[in-house]
């Protein structure tokens, strides 16, 4: 009697502590449950709508047709989703969304909060929601001319089954949800625009740190002067420039522009004679054509000399 009362507290205690773990795993179960759902309730197959957004370096200011890049302009990619405008459609969420950019390289722009529920009608989804954004990610074009392009991934399946890595989306249709199954992809390019060509006194380059005047963009082609002196034989504009005939100074560069008479010919170098005087002869000295610079030794020219 006393051993058998002595053991009534603990199997009380182990009745208790199976009833409370029952109790927990129902409310788990139940709370699994209620996450799983057909959502909206007329929806019977996956779909989303995906956006691949490209702006300047603001990253605000979108990239419109027709509108080219330069060769080393920063850009701004960003990927939109939806879902589809179609009550067949389920709503989606998880998973994981990608850029590709043109070097190759895969970055993941998932929000740092994941893909909520998009397109739900109903809790645990939020009616609300009806889009999510990926992260922005800035990229440094590096082309001269072409086409620089981008893919954006909602998922990354292969040749198009999502497989267990895919980082694919849910799609609430049923109980349970179907995992990693919705999936989308799209691809972006923009046209370069290439610098303008160099003339003899202007290098035409893209410096990628550049910027417009509004702040808008960064990377732009730009000029810089060559070095003063430098002989040329054109303008910028590309018309031809020759040496004045009879001068003492030739073509050459000057803060960017071809100035014809720039660069002094060598000393004693023969230019026009304008004095008419026969005892001398004119000759180049530091880029001035000086009429006496050479007297001529010679009879009726000693007394001029």
């Amino acid at each position: 009697m006393t051993s058998r009362e002595a053991n009534k507290p603990r199997e009380l205690s182990a009745r208790c502590a199976m009833s409370l773990l029952a109790a927990a795993m129902m409310v788990l179960g139940g709370a699994r449950a209620a996450r799983a759902h057909v959502d909206p309730s007329t929806c019977n197959h996956p779909g989303v709508a995906i956006e691949f957004l490209t702006f300047r370096s603001d990253g605000v200011t979108p990239i419109l047709p027709g509108q080219t890049v330069s060769p080393c302009e920063t850009i701004v990619y960003q990927v939109k989703l939806t879902k589809q405008n179609d009550p067949t459609v389920c709503a989606f969420e998880g998973g994981r969304i990608f850029i590709t950019t043109s070097d190759g390289v895969q970055h993941d722009v998932t929000p740092t909060t994941g893909v909520p529920c998009v397109g739900g009608t109903t809790t645990p989804c939020d009616p609300g929601v009806t889009e999510v954004l990926s992260q922005k990610l800035s990229f440094t074009i590096n082309q001269a001319t072409g086409q620089v392009g981008a893919t954006g991934n909602y998922g990354l399946p292969v040749s198009g089954v999502c497989q267990p890595n895919s980082f694919c989306g849910t799609e609430h249709n049923g109980t349970p949800d179907l995992q990693n199954v919705v999936s989308a992809q799209l691809a972006t390019q923009n046209s370069i625009g290439p610098c303008p060509p160099s003339t003899p006194c202007l290098t035409s380059l893209c410096d990628p740190a550049a910027t417009d005047q509004l702040g808008v963009r960064m990377g732009l082609c730009v000029t810089q002067n060559v070095t003063d002196s430098t002989p040329c034989a054109a303008d910028n504009a590309g018309n031809p420039v020759t040496a004045i005939p009879g001068s003492c100074k030739t073509p050459g560069c000057e803060a960017g522009d071809c100035v014809q008479a720039h660069i002094n010919v060598t000393d004693s170098t023969p230019c026009t004679d304008t004095d008419n005087n026969a005892c001398t002869m004119a000759g180049c000295e530091a880029g001035s054509c000086v009429q006496t610079h050479v007297v001529k030794q010679r009879l009726g020219c000693r007394r001029g000399r």
